[in-house]
């Protein structure tokens, strides 16, 4: 009987161990459970943040876009703006420049009539020096004749 015995103290330790590895079960079930709705709970929160993720992405796309073109608006307006301001320069630097060839012209004007005038009072002064002379030379001779 001792094999009987043996038998049956071995199916009791089996027993024993069924029952130890069905609560191990139960426990692994339970914590695979948990495991199971926290993973769930992350993927859904994963997802949450995901959506999140690609409305902010789609927003910085939008946001870009506006930005480009409010870029490229004030790039036009900047370029009629200078074209405007260039043409508006070039008008003014073409008429300074009728003024000073026309002021170039009068003062050509004035110098030939000072010139005309400078010729015409060298021209009395030497008749008066002329005058002059003679009149000293003249005296010259009356003061001989005196003398």
């Amino acid at each position: 009987m001792s094999e009987l015995d043996d038998l049956a103290r071995r199916i009791t330790a089996l027993e024993a161990r069924m029952k130890e590895v069905a609560r191990d079960a139960g426990a692994a079930r339970v914590l695979a459970s948990g495991a199971d709705g926290d993973v769930s709970e992350l993927r859904a929160v994963l997802r949450s943040h995901t959506s999140v993720l690609n409305t902010i992405r789609s927003d910085q796309l939008q946001l870009r876009l506006e930005l480009t073109n409010r870029i490229d608006q004030l790039e036009a307006r900047l370029d009629a703006k200078v074209d405007h301001l260039e043409a508006r320069l070039d008008t003014k630097v073409g008429q300074l420049d009728t003024k000073v060839d026309q002021l170039d012209a009068k003062v050509d004007q004035l110098d030939a009539k000072i010139d005309i005038k400078v010729d015409q009072l060298d021209a009395k002064i030497d008749t008066k020096v002329d005058q002059l002379r003679s009149g000293q030379e003249e005296i010259l001779r009356l003061l001989r004749e005196r003398g």
